[in-house]
């Protein structure tokens, strides 16, 4: 009985693998050093895709974070990665907090890589959670390639947490200017 259980555990753990593995999916991955900020740094997140189990004609994302830690700086293609066509392309449109619509595709279908980069300039201390979606702009749902429909697309997002300057800096960066005011004080 027990192997009977064991053998029917084993082929549900395998098949659960194969089902991850063909999952369709769209991540955010931290550049370097990415996930811990100080004030004014400028963080970047690779927006990763991986259709090569149903390649995709394209579609189009969401991106949402705490406008009272980071604030939007940019967004850039990286299309010599995965070859989107521009006709297919769309910025987003920025508000605090979001980045609605950011759309790619080709006629002759994505798989994986990067298709672009954001940016973000921290603003304030705290963590932020960067949420990656499905769009609810006209850009629309990823598209199958080989059935025109709509795919089912597992999303993953990041954190980032800004945080102070540390009392260290603070005094080292004190301490120094005395020293160049000592010094020019001595000199006259």
């Amino acid at each position: 009985m027990t192997k009977k259980y064991t053998a029917a555990l084993a082929a549900l753990i395998c098949c659960g693998f194969i089902g991850n593995a063909n999952a369709l999916s769209v991540s955010l991955v931290p550049g370097a050093g990415s996930t811990v900020a100080l004030i004014n740094d400028i963080v970047n997140f690779d927006v990763v895709i991986d259709f090569s189990a149903d390649p995709t004609l394209g579609g189009g994302i969401d991106i949402a974070w705490n406008p009272g830690v980071l604030t939007f700086a940019g967004w850039s293609y990286a299309s010599s990665t995965v070859g989107d066509d521009p006709g297919f392309r769309a910025d987003g449109a920025i508000s605090p907090g979001s980045y609605i619509g950011q759309a790619v595709g080709d006629f002759i279908g994505l798989t994986s890589g990067t298709i672009g980069t954001i940016s973000f300039m921290a603003i304030g201390t705290g963590v932020s959670p960067i949420i990656v979606s499905d769009t609810i702009s006209i850009a629309g749902p990823w598209v199958s390639i080989s059935t025109f429909q709509p795919q089912t697309v597992d999303y993953t997002g990041s954190d980032v947490e800004v945080v102070p300057l540390p009392a260290a800096a603070w005094l080292l960066l004190g301490g120094l200017g005395s020293m160049l005011g000592f010094s020019r004080v001595r000199r006259h």
